[in-house]
């Protein structure tokens, strides 16, 4: 039984469609992950450590992000779980006797050993942290995150919270700091807010637009992962130069940048329309403390800039500034909302460079007597250009160029020619757009690279080409063909090796819902990359992926091998489940089954006859032939129950019993008072933490949860609780029969031998056939957890027929 996950869930969230994005590119490339972060910052003066980590802890209490983890494998969309009790991992490293250089290498060393260990999202993936002493009274301070959870708004205003509590606790005083929501009234308030005129606005918008002008794959090496940085840093009177023009034209400094770059693209396109990415804060709504608020809220919005050569720079920076301020009042709307605006989009990617603005608010920090400088997050992109802008005394412009998709000459056309265009811009002769078009470089392209066409097509990656068989892999080859900017896209090529990204994924899943109807999530890409696998889940052949079950839950679906089917614990969720499909065998496809009434609708089950009936006549329908593989995990009662009634059918199945009992001939609960006294003291002895961690959380349900319940009226605990104890009475109430089914039996090694004994006992009574017994590491609590799970899941696949 998953004892005591969900009782201090505060909050179950869903991901926001970037999100998404992120986190199908970090399943399909773990070793290229582009969302993995590094905050970073030195510390100078007197660090009491203690009080440091204490306020860690206090930032944790105080931010829920801190206590997110990220969940899919079980559900139909990926959720964020918000915790209540998480603690922190701290390693704190001694290099006072080691050199400046070698310092700041072992840095860059430990970056790359913590991007290499990855991101594990289910497991507290924000609360790790490295403090190194780098000399008397230094220290720097290193924090591996990542993108999916937390922007760069959100880290600072973190790492602010944390000098504000270190501070008082060195002081001895109390914090008074602005409350914070929860995100679950936020995301409450943003399903709710109205989005009148979205569509009509994002309509309007691209008015005029007809094609994307996309950066082309010449001379670009077929296979080549990762990215060149280049830097470009102004001078301080430049920058002075920079804020007085954009002051002097009544514009920002972000849109007299935003300006310069679409100029230079229409340079570079020779086009009078074109279209780029820039980042959002997510932070222009009138949420209350919207700006305290941290988690994710970032979003990417295409810029749409028409170039009017004939326009002062002045009157079109102006118009410019005016029509992106227009789109803040839209800054939640998806990719896909905003794609399907556009009717004269045949497929393709929108654009494919982003601008990001690094307006976050920073200023060096002092903690007390402790200054802190040099704060660094990092930026994430896998668009073939990233410019990041950072605005200080000295403006920095970092370039980012993905190797893989931008060929050497268009490098370097770009970098000689931004500071060109700025300079034109700055420059007190130069008064109209067309002066400044006019004094760029012409970029020639080659005879397969026509001006302002889409990507030339290049040869499907697949040695093994299928064509498309019907009208819907016909449909799902063009998108594909129009996106990758590939001729001959077979019905089997994988998504991710043909170079599919994330974010383009929102793209051909919102040209798919335009296309043929249909809406998958986008998580769909992780099991099913390819065109052929789609097409089965959209002519609805795998019928156990899109129909409307009521018990079953698909986890995989694809698979030559007999399935195996999960039933739930005693507390009715399946979420204990998770890992397990991952150390099977790939052929072998996995199902759950929950109990009904877990949704918070309709009756539950009166009985163990019937929850076994209804449940297995939807295993029926995925698998009609016998051996049936069904894994029981402390619901053991289902069983006997269902193997009878198979036994009835002339069926066979393979049950496989996970570290649960058998009822006792005589009721395990008849037991005198001497004999479970003496139970729990060998528990105790073998295994105590876990037997006191059971302890009280039984004690807890007994007399705590109940005074919560009544004061909180939390729907979802009533839900479950409501759910576990009907659960465990039906069992209760259920008699027990012999069979004839073999049994395989899975127990911890840690359990009391007396114990382990007792159980082999039982399930040999109840069976007229074997029962084959293995052994697993772990306890009850986390045998379903990593480690453990790996030896159970080689148990499972040994034992399956």
């Amino acid at each position: 039984m998953d004892t005591g996950k969900r009782s201090n869930i505060e909050a179950i969230l869903p991901l926001t469609e970037l999100q998404q994005g992120m986190l199908i590119h970090h399943l399909s490339n773990p070793l290229q992950d582009e969302g993995f972060l590094h905050v970073g910052f030195r510390l100078k003066g007197s660090l009491n450590i203690k009080y440091f980590k204490n306020a860690w802890e206090l930032a944790v209490e105080r931010h829920q992000v801190l206590r997110s983890s990220v969940h899919w494998e079980n559900i139909r969309a990926p959720v964020q779980l918000i915790r209540g009790v998480n603690e922190t991992n701290w390693t704190i490293l001694d290099w006072t006797d080691i050199n400046l250089t070698e310092q700041s290498i072992r840095i860059e060393a430990l970056k790359s050993t913590q991007k290499g260990l990855g991101m594990d999202f289910k497991q507290n993936p924000l609360l790790n942290f490295h403090l190194i002493k780098m000399g008397n009274d230094e220290f720097f301070f290193l924090w591996p995150c990542h993108h999916l959870l937390l922007d760069g708004w959100s880290s600072s205003n973190i790492v602010k919270d944390v000098c504000s509590f270190y501070e008082a606790l060195c002081k001895g005083t109390s914090t008074e700091l602005k409350t914070l929501p929860s995100l679950k009234t936020y995301y409450a308030w943003l399903k709710n807010k109205e989005q009148k005129g979205a569509a009509s606005f994002w309509s309007n918008y691209f008015e005029g637009y007809s094609k994307s002008h996309l950066f082309t794959r010449v001379n670009v090496p077929t296979r080549s992962d990762g990215n060149i940085m280049e830097f470009i840093s102004l001078s301080e009177t430049e920058s002075k130069k920079i804020t007085e023009k954009a002051r002097a034209n009544f514009v920002s400094v972000n849109t007299l940048i935003q300006g310069a770059w679409s100029l230079l693209l229409s340079a570079y396109f020779n086009a009078g329309n074109v279209v780029f990415g820039t980042s959002v804060s997510g932070r222009s709504n009138d949420f209350p403390n919207m700006d305290l608020l941290t988690g994710m809220f970032m979003n990417i919005l295409p810029v749409s800039s028409i170039i009017d050569k004939h326009c002062s720079l002045k009157d079109w920076l102006q118009s410019f500034q005016k029509r992106q301020v227009a789109c803040l009042q839209y800054e939640e709307t998806t990719a896909t909302e905003i794609v399907s605006q556009l009717s004269k989009n045949k497929g393709g990617a929108m654009f494919d460079s982003l601008l990001v603005f690094e307006n976050f608010p920073w200023k060096d920090l002092k903690c007390g007597d402790v200054e802190i400088s040099d704060y660094g997050s990092g930026v994430t992109s896998n668009y073939p250009i990233t410019l990041i802008i950072v605005p200080q005394a000295q403006i920095k412009f970092k370039f980012i160029f993905s190797t893989d998709q931008l060929d050497e000459r268009t490098k370097n056309w770009i970098i000689s020619n931004w500071t060109r265009v700025l300079k034109l811009i700055l420059s007190e002769e130069v008064s109209h757009v067309h002066e400044v078009l006019d004094g760029v470089e012409i970029y020639h392209h080659d005879d397969s690279e026509q001006k302002g066409i889409k990507t030339p097509k290049i040869e499907a990656l697949s040695v093994n080409y299928v064509a498309p068989r019907n009208e819907i892999e016909h449909q799902l080859v063009n998108i594909w063909e129009n996106l990758f900017g590939i001729d001959k896209v077979g019905v089997k090529d994988n998504y991710f090796e043909l170079g599919g990204k994330s974010i383009m994924a929102i793209q051909m899943f919102a040209l798919i819902e335009s296309k043929l109807g249909a809406r998958l999530p986008l998580t769909t890409l992780l099991f099913s990359p390819t065109i052929e696998q789609i097409g089965v889940l959209l002519t609805k052949k795998n019928k156990s992926e899109l129909r409307n079950w009521k018990f079953i839950v698909p986890l995989r679906t694809n698979g030559s091998e007999k399935p195996l089917f999960c039933v739930h614990g005693g507390e009715g969720h399946v979420l204990f489940y998770k890992l397990l499909p991952k150390y099977l065998g790939r052929d072998r496809p996995v199902y759950l089954l929950q109990p009904k009434g877990i949704d918070g609708e309709g009756t539950m089950h009166e009985s163990i006859e019937a929850m076994s009936r209804e449940y297995l006549s939807e295993i029926l329908e995925i698998q009609g032939d016998g051996p049936y593989n069904i894994m029981f995990f402390c619901y053991s009662a289902l069983a006997i129950e269902m193997a009878l009634l198979l036994q009835g059918m002339g069926k066979q199945v393979n049950l496989i019993i996970v570290d649960s009992t058998a009822q006792s001939p005589a009721k395990v609960s008849q037991r005198s008072f001497r004999l479970r006294v003496k139970n729990y003291l060998l528990k105790i002895r073998h295994a105590p933490i876990m037997t006191l961690k059971s302890s009280i959380v039984y004690r807890y349900r007994q007399l705590l949860e109940p005074i919560y319940i009544a004061l909180t009226q939390d729907k979802s605990t009533v839900t479950l609780t409501k759910i576990r104890k009907h659960l465990d009475y039906v069992h209760g109430q259920y008699v027990w029969k012999k069979i004839d089914s073999p049994i395989t039996l899975v127990l911890t090694e840690k359990e009391p031998t007396e114990n382990r004994e007792e159980k082999i006992r039982l399930w040999e009574y109840w069976t007229n056939s074997k029962v084959k017994v293995y052994y697993n590491t772990g306890n009850h609590l986390n045998l379903f957890d990593e480690p453990h799970v790996r030896l159970l899941a080689k148990t499972v696949d040994e034992v399956c027929v």
